[in-house]
């Protein structure tokens, strides 16, 4: 039928309406518009003039547009190319054609190129195609490099602009620098010189991630910096980051942040066989991408901590910190190394190494202001002991790392000797929980340091005694989860207990449904990731706080993990 309307209209057979454009017309039969879209109803059926017309100009769109619009009427076949979609698009917009608008918004989304992309990005604008703009900007972001040498992109707007150099999603294929040299090329280019305009542009650009080499030599020689007292200070504070080394952690995210990956982090420790470590599955480092938890394996980031075993690990911001352990090989005894992991830019640095002996299976926090971290308890140990717990070994030690200031102090003793317990800061009071105080004895207690008094208080016991467990701080309040019940025991404790800080009193809220030991664990908003653990080598686990339940996401970890660290980092790519 189709086919032979289609030939009545070719042949102008008993047509009795033209549509003008451009002063072009087209032959067409007024029924047949009439039921294929609700402007053309409106048109002939309503009160208006065009109703008896013989001829009727459509304005608004092109000749071009218009004669697509009548041959998808009479045929239902297009031809989208990258000459016509400016007129396609419009003309069925226009005159309410869903149909062809649909086929318009497929066609532009799997044509998309670095010459056309800022072309099909103005046209997915002006007609609130949301679905073509998302896909645009993720290629735009994608292809950053590529895009902002072709010609269109000086013609996007500041607005657009200032959109992808603050996205953390942009990917530059090199550095920094290539976002500076693309900021600059459109400043130029649309001959920007309001200081204000150019500041507003370039404060997007993240100058410390940018080496400082090139930051003297390149970007502070440049007249568009140096003439602009904003972006001289821009400059001024990426140059003094990269010489305050042991303040990094705490300048402003937006300085340092890596246009990456988020994800975890996970650096597994040795495995044990027999009476050795071995680091046959540690040669490497596990990364799950936030939330999509697909694992990557790093193999660059980690050279000296990754031969390991039972590593105690902070993350401060977008940098984790690791102390001291066990090396794989028997032979070498125990480390008291401090080192740090900047993610920005994928580096490690040794710090401060922990004071006289060792300690091993020590549990540690961060204070409220994230500028100390706590080493609680643990073994007290010489370099050449072998490893065993004995009850004359465990201590009540607490030292403070001061982060800007690369040192360590000794603080005030536990009330209890304690090792593998856990802790965490909440306010300004660092509590540690359970542990056990000898190979017989395991804990229940729960200890808080008030970190302004310099007290210890002793605070309400846990339902449950439990060692090796995780402990986090939510919503303002702590949550233990798993745990062993005594050291070589394989029972473990099977729930999650929470504490109310105000009432001083826990409460046991959920069975944790899997029963395991020695993970690792981060908070993202509301909700506990559970890492790796014994029982629990490969999975991933995720306590759900507001809707107090745990849900087991399966064996995602590429390696197993037992008494492994994990931090949930921004890398700059998958290394």
């Amino acid at each position: 039928m189709l086919a032979g309307l289609g030939a009545l209209q070719v042949d102008g057979t008993l047509c009795d309406i033209e549509l003008k454009a451009e002063e072009q017309t087209i032959p067409a039969h007024k029924n047949v518009l009439t039921v294929s879209t609700p402007y053309f109803e409106a048109m002939f059926t309503g009160q208006f003039e065009e109703k008896n017309a013989h001829v009727v100009e459509v304005k608004g769109v092109s000749f071009v547009g218009l004669k697509n619009v009548v041959d998808y009427i009479y045929t239902a076949k297009i031809k989208i190319n990258a000459k016509n979609i400016e007129d396609i698009l419009p003309a069925a917009h226009l005159l309410q054609m869903e149909d062809m608008v649909k086929e318009c918004k497929k066609w532009m989304s799997e044509k998309i190129t670095k010459t056309n992309c800022f072309t099909f990005l103005r046209l997915a604008e002006k007609y609130n195609i949301e679905t073509v703009e998302t896909a645009i900007i993720e290629f735009v972001l994608k292809n950053f490099r590529a895009v902002s040498e072709t010609k269109g992109f000086a013609d996007i707007s500041k607005e657009a602009l200032c959109r992808y150099l603050s996205s953390d999603f942009l990917k530059t294929e090199m550095e920094e620098y290539t976002v500076y040299k693309a900021a600059k090329k459109w400043i130029t280019k649309n001959k920007i010189t309001d200081n204000a305009i150019v500041f507003d542009i370039m404060k997007n650009v993240r100058f410390a991630l940018i080496p400082p080499i090139t930051l003297s030599e390149q970007v502070t020689a440049d007249d568009m910096i140096d003439d602009n007292k904003d972006c001289r200070k821009l400059v001024s504070e990426a140059m003094k980051y990269h010489v305050d080394v042991h303040n990094q952690p705490f300048y402003k995210e937006n300085m340092n942040k890596p246009r990456g990956t988020t994800g975890i982090l996970i650096i597994p420790n040795g495995q044990r066989k027999g009476n050795k470590y071995t680091a046959s599955e540690i040669g490497n480092i596990d990364f799950l991408p936030f939330p999509a938890f697909e694992p990557t394996r790093l193999s660059k980031s980690l050279n000296a901590a990754i031969v390991y075993n039972s590593m105690c690990a902070m993350q401060i911001n977008n940098f984790m910190f690791l102390f001291g352990a066990k090396s794989v090989d028997d032979c070498d005894g125990y480390q008291n190394f401090t080192l740090r992991y900047n993610a920005s830019n994928d580096s490690w640095m040794k710090m401060d190494p922990i004071p006289r002996e060792t300690m091993v299976g020590s549990a540690i926090t961060c204070s409220e202001n994230k500028k100390e971290i706590f080493l609680v308890g643990g073994l007290h140990v010489h370099p050449e002991m072998e490893f065993r717990i004995q009850a004359d070994k465990i201590t009540p030690g607490v030292y403070i790392y001061g982060i800007p200031n690369n040192s360590w102090t000794k603080s005030r003793n536990l009330p209890n000797r304690l090792v593998y317990s856990a802790t965490t800061m909440l306010g300004n009071l660092v509590y540690v929980t359970g542990g056990y105080s000898s190979l017989e004895q395991n804990e229940n207690s729960v200890y808080a340091f008030d970190t302004k008094g310099k007290i210890w208080l002793t605070k309400a016991k846990m339902k449950h005694k439990r060692c090796q467990h995780t402990l986090d701080a939510v919503n303002g309040k702590l949550y233990a989860i798993a745990g062993r019940l005594v050291d070589m025991d394989p029972n473990c404790v099977a729930s999650v207990e929470a504490y109310d800080p105000l009432s001083d009193q826990w409460t046991e809220v959920v069975h944790s449904g899997t029963s395991f030991f020695a993970a690792s664990s981060l908070v993202n908003g509301s909700n506990i990731y559970i890492i790796g653990g014994s029982n629990h080598l490969k999975k991933m686990s995720v306590y759900e706080v507001d809707k107090n339940r745990v849900n087991n996401l399966g064996e995602l970890l590429p390696s197993h993990c037992r008494r492994n660290v994990s931090a949930l980092l921004t890398l700059p790519k998958l290394l």
